[in-house]
This record gives structure tokens, sequence and C-alpha cells, in this order.
């Protein structure tokens, strides 16, 4: 832990707990509002079933979290966080080497499919539910996006890959649907399916390269 981490613990207050939990409240309210928004949707769930199922007052939800929007984003913001602290970790076991770390991308995504309580994509259920463009928690699904396919478009570029903007683009589609399957569908091994859809378009840019050469 770095020094100014350390020192901002012991200057922060001690964070309320929850009595249901050991978990700081703030972080209780936010996991139980995060299960019930990613399985029952941001419309279906309101703010007093999350008071209810967190076991908490009123009160206490509004102290962190003023309106249901701000539960949202930050729910969002949480999931934002949560998977590129995964995916890093998942990536530093593989090879540094660009096609490597690609591969490791796809490899991350069809262990998420795979996964039992997997309900497809938080980001692209998101925006399913919030039409307006200009709503936060669509600004968040946007950034999130684009994060991951400007990471595609990195790698893609440093292998060499032709035309690596066209790939990321291909690999990022695949991806969310990918996701769209496994919330609607539920097909048998469909990280198996998405991992093979995604390694053709990639040994296809690879095939085109080497013809350039």
């Amino acid at each position: 832990m770095s020094i100014d981490l350390f020192w901002g613990f012991l200057l922060e207050p001690m964070p309320r707990k929850s009595a249901a939990t050991d978990k700081p409240l703030k972080e209780h309210i936010l996991d139980v509002a995060g299960r019930l928004f990613y399985e029952c949707g941001l419309h279906a769930v309101g703010v007093d079933r999350v008071i209810a199922e967190a076991k908490i007052a009123k009160t206490s939800l509004y102290r962190y979290f003023p309106s249901k929007d701000a539960l949202i984003q930050a729910y969002l913001e949480q999931r934002n966080q949560q998977f590129w602290q995964l995916l890093e970790a998942s990536l530093a076991d593989c090879d540094p080497e660009p096609m490597a770390q690609l591969v490791g991308i796809v490899d991350f995504i069809a262990h998420l499919l795979e996964k039992s309580d997997c309900q497809g994509c938080p980001f692209l259920l998101t925006a399913s539910e919030f039409a307006d463009a200009e709503h936060l928690s669509r600004q968040v699904v946007l950034e999130h996006k684009g994060a991951l396919c400007d990471r595609i478009i990195t790698l893609t570029t440093a292998a060499k890959l032709k035309q690596p903007q066209i790939l990321a683009t291909q690999l990022t589609m695949v991806i969310d649907g990918g996701f769209s399957q496994a919330r609607y569908l539920g097909i048998e091994q469909i990280g198996q399916t998405f991992k093979s859809a995604a390694m053709a378009l990639i040994a296809q840019a690879v095939a085109k390269s080497c013809k350039s050469t």
C-alpha cells in the first residue's frame, strides 16, 4: 500500500457498516442494488426494493445515493471497474506480445460467457433500457464500450494485422452478440461458439496481412 493511500485511510472517518454484513454500508447497498439491477432490470427494481433487500433505512441509502439515477450510475461504474480489474489480471498471465494479448481478451470474454450467473453484458442491458443518448448512464456505457474497442485497436495495430480498426469493430460486435445470446437464448457452449467466431476473424486478418507482405 502506498504512503498516500495509507495516510488517506487514517485521515478518513471509519465507514459505517451494515448490520447484515461486515462490509461498509455504501458497498453493501451497491452490491445489493447491483445484483437486483443485473438480474431483474433497472426499471423493474425500485429504490424501496433495494432498501428492503439490503435491510437498511431509507435515509441510509439516500445518504450515499441521492437518487436512483445516482445509484444506477454508481452500479455501472463499479461494473466497469470490476471488468477492467479482472481483464488486466487475466492478461497479466499472458505473453505480452500483442497477438497473445488479443487472444487473451477473447479467452477472457469466453470465460465470462460460460459463467453460470452470466445474464449478458450489464452495459448493453442498460443501453436497452435508456433510449435517451444524453442520459448519464448511457454515457458510462459508451465510455466502457469505447475503451474496450480502443484497447482492441491498439493490439490489432501493434500486431500489424490488416485493417486493424475494422477488425476491432468486428470483434466488439461479436463480443456484444455473444453477451446478447447469453441473456436471451442461453445457447449451450456459448463461450466456445463465441471464441470460434472471434478467432476466425483474427485468422482471416492474419491471412490478409501475410498476403500483403
